[in-house]
């Protein structure tokens, strides 16, 4: 990751990150789904409670590695993390959130559950598979039959 800085692109490791407005309402609500409180999960990180505070409320960026551990502590990717507290919106990433996303809520459930969000996965697949494929020769109306009509 590259990040410019005085007219020259570095990589953005060397300075502190200056996040997106939202990545703070998105981390606090994660903190919140996990159970902790801001101290607790600040110790978990091993920051202090007022830094994840700032950064919560947006009034302070962070560092690579404050990330990376944020990213370790909600159990997500750590390129996950760090592309949503920079906002990059390239086309691979909007699928790789949506992955993550999942990923995320299928750690959460059973190995049965798990299964069957596969079997549900595949018959909505077959399904949208069997509307957008065209008719073969032997489906379509003979034109003799459309023109009797």
């Amino acid at each position: 990751m590259e990040f410019l800085y005085s007219h020259k692109l570095l990589p953005f490791r060397y300075y502190e990150i200056v996040m997106r407005k939202d990545f703070g309402e998105w981390l606090r609500g994660k903190i919140k789904e996990l159970g902790f409180t801001q101290k607790e999960f600040a110790n978990l990180i091993g920051i202090e409670q007022p830094h994840l505070s700032r950064i919560i409320s947006g009034t302070r960026g962070t560092s690579e590695d404050v990330l990376k551990r944020i990213a370790n502590a909600l159990g997500l990717p750590e390129s996950y993390v760090i592309d949503k507290a920079l906002n990059v919106s390239r086309p691979d990433n909007i699928k790789r959130e949506k992955l993550n996303e999942a990923l995320a809520i299928l750690s959460t459930m059973t190995d049965e559950e798990i299964e069957e969000i596969i079997e549900m996965a595949k018959l909505k697949k077959r399904l949208r598979k069997s509307k957008t494929s065209t008719p073969s020769r032997a489906q379509k109306p003979a034109r003799s039959a459309l023109k009797e009509k």
